[in-house]
């Protein structure tokens, strides 16, 4: 009984044994392919020094203007929401209260506005001193 039912199991139809053969097939392509791959793809070689170096160099000066742009203060009145929580001592819910704040009351021109915001402590105000600016002119002051 047990010999009956497991071999109605492992019996297939002649086009079930073709598809399986198919799949077997595929299988051992593909892993062949994985394996020789290293062979017949081969990395680009830069073989001029002055290329190389040209590379480097144009490296360098974007990493270097990224990270200056990343000093910059932000305008408190004129930052979007993904602005704001970069600044450090300011999560999505802060953020969302100073777009609120600016919507309904207007601009924020000083710490002590910046401190009334709920959320904002003012030691989180201080560390945002460097960080932030009031105008496009200016940059934060007490």
């Amino acid at each position: 009984m047990v010999k009956d039912t497991l071999r109605s199991y492992l019996t297939f139809s002649r086009s079930q044994r073709m598809g399986i053969a198919v799949l077997g097939g595929l299988l051992v392509v593909l892993m062949v392919v994985r394996v020789t791959m290293h062979y017949w793809v081969k990395p680009p070689v830069i073989t001029d020094d002055k290329e190389l170096r040209a590379k480097w160099e144009h490296f360098k000066t974007q990493q270097n203007k990224e990270a200056e742009q990343s000093k910059l203060p932000v305008n408190i009145n004129t930052a979007d929401s993904a602005a704001l929580v970069s600044l450090s001592g300011i999560g999505p819910k802060t953020a969302q209260k100073i777009l609120e704040y600016r919507r309904s009351r207007g601009n924020i021109r000083n710490y002590q506005q910046l401190e009334a915001i709920q959320h904002i402590p003012g030691n989180a105000a201080e560390r945002l001193k460097q960080e932030i600016r009031f105008s496009d002119s200016t940059v934060a002051e007490k």
